[in-house]
């Protein structure tokens, strides 16, 4: 009953975004490859939170094209993305058949691309897997509400098949399997030791203001800390510019220790969560991208814990 209501509600959210200016046939993803060298490549993601005009492509995705056919890394956040993304990689890899995809994490602009790639192989680890067939669904509808029309015909598919850390070979590239939370339950990440990238998910945000809605920021600051130990020549982050070295990952980590500070003395100060949403940013962050909207989202998904741990039960 409830599974039929939500589909229904989705139906509606469609109706209205087809009732816009926007008509079905202009809603094109225009995707283009940013080549990184030796076979591994980038989808860019704008730097903005979901809305009609980006149709949900926020985030970026990957792919790497070995002799052996191509590695997808994340499928984007709907069925006419995946579709638009599997295009584009058959195009570059020049014949190549797509070998498999990976994905990184249990967020909707991540894999709700999947569709487009139900012949082939979808790896992520088990944490991901589960979270997906337990909450794909209300990813899926709320993704239909903030995209309208963008998302005609999306489904949630779970990766079938479940990948462990550790290292595999695909054709003439070697790859490394490892696996983080702190952004979510469970963060992978894919190191191309042939080519030197680093494809780090959710994990690492540059000059974007980070988001939240699963976050755990000791766990998170931890995992950071564990990806300055891997060799890498290029860090693709899951928001932001593809970026040298590990300023982004230190970035990351400046903004974590500021945001459980500030959270923790508002608490501290007795203000409530509408007074701390309002405070001011540092300077340092206040050029980010997203930087007032995600931090007042921060608050609204991480004060109410807060509060909780520190009022007594009343019985």
């Amino acid at each position: 009953m409830i599974r039929s209501l939500r589909r229904c509600l989705a139906a509606v959210f469609i109706h209205l975004a087809g009732l816009s200016a926007v008509s079905a046939a202009e809603l094109a993803y225009r995707l283009a490859a940013v080549e990184l060298g030796q076979g591994c490549y980038m989808l860019a993601g704008a730097n903005d939170y979901f809305n009609l005009e980006n149709g949900g492509n926020i985030a970026n995705t990957g792919f790497i094209v070995t002799d052996a056919g191509a590695i997808v890394v994340d499928t984007g956040p709907s069925l006419r993305y995946g579709e638009a993304q599997r295009r584009l990689i058959e195009e570059t890899a020049a014949g190549k058949p797509v070998e498999r995809v990976i994905i990184t994490h249990a967020h909707p602009d991540h894999y709700l691309g999947n569709q487009a790639f139900a012949d082939i192989p979808i790896y992520a680890g088990r944490g991901t897997i589960d979270l997906i067939n337990g909450s794909g669904e209300d990813f899926t509808v709320n993704m239909y509400r903030l995209v309208g029309d963008w998302m005609r015909g999306t489904e949630s598919v779970a990766p079938g098949r479940q990948i462990e850390a550790g290292s595999f070979s695909v054709g003439d590239h070697d790859f490394r399997i490892y696996f983080y939370e702190g952004h979510t339950a469970e963060d992978l990440v894919l190191l191309d030791e042939t080519c030197g990238v680093l494809y780090a998910g959710d994990l690492v945000f540059n000059a974007r203001t980070l988001s939240t809605p699963h976050a755990d920021i000791e766990c998170w600051i931890e995992a950071l800390e564990g990806l300055r130990s891997i060799p890498f020549r290029l860090l693709v982050p899951g928001h932001g510019d593809v970026i040298e070295g590990d300023s982004a990952i230190s970035q990351t980590i400046d903004y974590l220790r500021w945001l459980e500070r500030r959270l923790q003395r508002a608490f501290q100060a007795g203000l409530d969560i509408t007074e701390v949403m309002e405070l001011p940013l540092p300077r340092r962050f206040a050029g980010f991208a997203l930087a007032r909207d995600e931090y007042r989202r921060s608050v609204h998904n991480l004060y109410p814990a807060i509060e909780a741990s520190n009022f007594p039960l009343v019985q």
